[in-house]
């Protein structure tokens, strides 16, 4: 088997798997290989822009001055392609190059106005994409991709331009890059966790992508300290295509926050793993790409042969956002054992406190209500309630079209908060035996969306007691993206008080509150931090903590082809009765569509607890505890507080499933 072996800032070497086919095109002009210019940028955090342009001896290289910190929000840029900026101005898509030359002579291309779809969001993209090199010409069409379900597609030089903006159902691909396959004449995007890759045109597919299903194979053997680093780093695929060799290529770009400057987090790369793609959606792991080289970035990602690009050697990548070469490479054994549908087994490793309070009144432990709800998929919503001492799904179905009624962003303690017309509403849900004319509705401050932010999708809200109107009761909306909203909505002079978060690892996380810590907490993405906030102190700049994973299951091979092409997530959740967090890694995958709708089903579950010097130690022994788990809202509580639920359980609850895992047993009932 192939090695993985890691180093910093990162990646390895080893004896070559596959070959490319090796020719290429030195003839091609450099103007049709390379862009004149990427803007390496993320609108999440504005300050953080950096220029990378073609020199004149066919090369790219990063600007030595730096942007001004407010350059995303003067152009309102939402992404780059092929050296035009795309900017969103008052609902109106504006196409225009680079001021690298006179100014005056800039061309720019304005587009119909764009409408955004229901229960999505226009303001945050992850990119853009066009099929030429210039908007300029007549068969050129321009993509963008943003946070979120929707896809738009427009081609800017026609005369009846208008834009077709396309509802994508399966989440696997909301936070995914889009790119331009010329071999195929298709935009493409690749699903979270790299399973499966969706193709898109303006004929058959405008509706229902193609969908390739891809299969892992060859992955390295992983040592225990390669293996703990990579399940805890950030992780996001980008498909890059050779238009010389017609080869497909998938890079999975593994980051961690590793440093902080002048109170900015910088990501730094701790490994790249790249898989060339047949058109039988055969994933093959490869340290050699034959003599091309791929340049790297979240902006725009490319191969081209490394003759035809100065300076560039064959079979390496270039990261424009670090400024780092790297040969591909990676090193050795351990293993997890995982079953179908899955879990992991191994000898147990840590115990529960185990006490618990069966005195608590279930009313304190259980929500009345909870919506396993996703915003972006509107015609899945399925309600939970509190019954005989358990949640239970209720058996019917809820409206089509109950997500724009409710204008619902999230449920918290059974209570439902809207954002209508920029006022956030709390309300009761009306649930069985409730007279609706008696339900409190409690209506807060008008809401403000941050500058480069969005408050149209939320991940989650959390509240900090079981009811708003508590004095002391605090309620936090995490959006999409860098906001985070906090609110105390019983107190006279309430008022949100809106943080950027400026870490992107937070962006696409849940957050939660600590009785323990006092304080809402957010997991990064991957595991690697858990940040904390108050209204104090932790206003402005979290209380950060830095995890450590320890003792992880060693994997088969089919298990470490599994758990890397899944659509992972992570939950914190905090038993108030031992005072223990748990962290819970969630792994999905799409297995099968029923009337034309994708269902994600669960692969895997990985428990870790973590203690207060930041080890996050797995375990499949949560005592006498069991684990509530939804993406609304999740809980630990003692097993004999509950009906019909025994210890050491969790229970999943979804809009694909409900279902109950024994961690030490994994068996599903």
């Amino acid at each position: 088997p192939p090695k993985l072996c890691l180093r910093k800032p990162v990646l390895v070497r080893c004896s070559p798997l596959h070959h490319s086919n090796g020719y290429s095109s030195a003839s091609l002009p450099q103007s049709q290989i390379l862009p004149s210019t990427i803007l390496c940028a993320d609108p999440c955090r504005p300050h953080l822009v950096r220029p990378v342009y073609r020199r004149r001896d066919g090369d790219m290289d990063i600007l030595d001055h730096e942007m001004p910190s407010d350059f995303m929000e003067v152009t309102e840029m939402i992404g780059t392609s092929n050296g035009w900026i795309t900017s969103l101005v008052d609902g109106i898509v504006q196409i225009r190059e680079h001021p690298g030359k006179n100014r005056k002579q800039l061309r720019i291309i304005f587009l119909p106005p764009h409408v955004t779809l229901p229960l999505c969001q226009a303001q945050m993209a992850t990119n853009v994409a066009m099929s030429s090199s210039s908007p300029l010409k007549e068969d050129c069409v321009v993509a963008v991709k943003f946070w979120g379900p929707q896809l738009s597609i427009c081609k800017p030089a026609q005369s009846n331009a208008e834009w077709i903006n396309i509802r994508i159902s399966n989440p696997c691909f909301f936070s995914s890059p889009v790119m331009y396959s010329e071999k195929e004449d298709m935009f493409r995007i690749i699903g979270s966790g790299g399973h499966l890759v969706g193709s898109w045109d303006l004929g058959k597919h405008k509706c229902t992508p193609k969908i390739q299903r891809l299969q892992f194979q060859n992955l390295p053997e992983l040592s225990k300290a390669k293996r703990e680093l990579l399940y805890s780093s950030n992780t996001s695929e980008h498909l890059v295509e050779s238009r010389t060799t017609g080869e497909t290529f998938m890079v999975k770009w593994y980051k961690r926050t590793a440093k902080t400057i002048y109170c900015i987090e910088r990501m730094e790369t701790q490994a790249l793993m790249v898989f060339k793609i047949d058109e039988e959606g055969n994933a093959v792991y490869t340290q050699d790409i034959g003599d091309l080289c791929i340049f790297l970035t979240k902006s725009e990602s490319f191969c081209v042969p490394a003759c035809s690009v100065r300076h560039m050697r064959p079979n390496r990548g270039f990261i424009s956002l670090l400024k780092v070469f790297m040969s591909l490479i990676l090193n050795q054994p351990p293993k997890l054992c995982l079953r179908k549908p899955v879990l992991v087994r191994c000898s147990p490793l840590h115990h529960s406190n185990g006490y618990s309070s069966a005195s608590l009144p279930q009313s304190q432990i259980l929500p009345s209500t909870i919506f396993c709800a996703d915003p972006c998929r509107p015609h899945l919503v399925r309600r939970v309630v509190r019954r005989d001492g358990d949640m239970h799904a209720l058996d019917y179905e809820m409206p089509r079209d109950f997500m724009e009624l409710t204008e619902m962003i999230g449920t918290s303690n059974g209570w439902v908060t809207c954002l209508v017309d920029g006022i956030v509403r709390i309300r009761e849900y009306p649930g069985p035996g409730k007279n609706r004319k008696q339900l409190r509705i409690i209506f807060l401050p008008p809401h403000e969306t941050l500058p480069l932010c969005q408050a149209q999708m939320a991940t989650n809200v959390a509240m900090s007691s079981s009811s708003p109107e508590k004095e002391e009761c605090a309620v936090a909306v995490k959006f999409l993206g860098p906001q985070l909203s906090i609110c105390k909505p019983a107190q006279s002079n309430a008022e949100w008080i809106n943080i950027r978060i400026s870490n992107p690892c937070f962006f696409s996380s849940p957050v939660m509150y600590s009785e323990k810590e006092d304080m809402f907490r957010i997991i990064g993405s991957g595991g690697h931090l858990v940040g904390s906030w108050d209204l104090g102190k932790h206003k402005c700049t979290p209380k950060v903590q830095r995890l450590q994973f320890q003792n992880l299951p060693e994997l088969s091979k089919a298990k470490r082809e599994l758990l890397y092409s899944s659509n992972t997530s992570e939950h914190l959740v905090e038993s108030r009765t031992t005072g223990e967090t748990f962290m819970v890694k969630w792994y999905k995958r799409t297995t099968k569509t029923i009337y034309c709708i994708e269902r994600m089903e669960t692969k895997a579950l990985m428990v870790l607890k973590i203690d207060e010097q930041g080890n996050a130690v797995y375990t499949q022994d949560i005592g006498d505890l069991c684990i509530f788990l939804t993406r609304s809202e999740s809980f630990c509580v003692p097993a004999c507080s509950v009906r019909h639920m025994r210890p050491n359980h969790v229970k999943l609850m979804d809009v694909d499933e409900f279902t109950i895992i024994d961690l030490a047993a994994q068996k599903w009932n």
